[in-house]
């Protein structure tokens, strides 16, 4: 779990930083007139990441060499959503067990027995777009109305 934890927060972390780094908005106090705005630019400060190169340990975006002889490397969104690849990455939608937590890994599971047909990936990028913040709390509201 800590090393999941490690992981996803590497991640994290670099988007974190990038969406700050791009967006000066953010390094500066925010007038209390403007706090409504806050949430919606940094959505597109986060989103906007999407179009930049994918994290890849050992690979740095400011160092062409490492890029192992190409002349450009596609960004996140074209990985994502396209199907486009980078030296170095590795699809782990379909091993659960790398990211999934108790409740992700239970569903996976459900997935996988109702559609055997599909492959790994697709069934771990159902799970990844689940809404389990809505879930868990309706969830919790369900024991609560029960008890």
């Amino acid at each position: 779990m800590t090393q999941k934890v490690g992981n996803s927060r590497i991640f994290l972390e670099d988007v974190n930083g990038n969406a700050k780094q791009t967006g000066g908005y953010f390094n500066t106090p925010i007038a209390l007139t403007q706090l409504g705005f806050a949430p919606i630019l940094m959505r597109v400060c986060f989103l906007m990441q999407n179009f930049r190169p994918a994290y890849i340990h050992g690979v740095y975006v400011d160092d062409p060499e490492s890029w192992q002889g190409r002349e450009s490397r596609p960004c996140r969104g074209e990985i994502r959503w396209y199907g486009a690849t980078d030296a170095g990455l590795v699809d782990v939608r379909g091993a659960v067990d790398l990211w999934g937590l108790t409740q992700e890994r239970k569903r996976f599971a459900e997935l996988q027995k109702l559609h055997p047909e599909k492959p790994l990936e697709e069934i771990g990028e159902i799970v990844l777009s689940e809404d389990w913040p809505t879930k868990c709390r309706q969830k919790l509201h369900d024991e609560l109305k029960i008890n």
